[in-house]
């Protein structure tokens, strides 16, 4: 059996992932060994300057300065970013194989 779980990064619950991907545990106790986990994240991409010019013009999530957003991955605000993701645990960073993004062309042919 394999359990995926998708954009695991964008949920609160990421570290209860890291438990169940690292421990092969759930809350302490032991999973079944015959069940295997993989898991999808979304990338740390941040918005062009553009879009975040046209992000702070329609007032979307900027009302308070920069100087005072505490939601931040280092210090990029989760505001800047293209996906609303978390922090990853620094024992699921050795598991993360990047795939890379698909080119305009290719993501047409494939949407076709």
């Amino acid at each position: 059996t394999i359990v995926f779980f998708d954009e695991a990064n964008a949920t609160s619950e990421i570290d209860l992932i890291r438990e169940i991907m690292c421990n092969h545990t759930m809350n302490g106790r032991k999973i079944n060994t015959s069940i295997r986990f993989i898991a999808a994240v979304n990338p740390y991409r941040k918005h062009t300057q553009e879009m975040i010019s046209q992000l702070r013009k329609a007032g979307l999530g900027y009302r308070t300065a920069d100087s005072e957003v505490f939601d931040k991955i280092g210090e990029i605000p989760l505001r800047e970013l293209v996906y609303r993701v978390q922090p990853l645990p620094p024992s699921l960073k050795p598991l993360i194989w990047d795939f890379g993004a698909m080119d305009n062309e290719t993501e047409k042919r494939y949407i076709k």
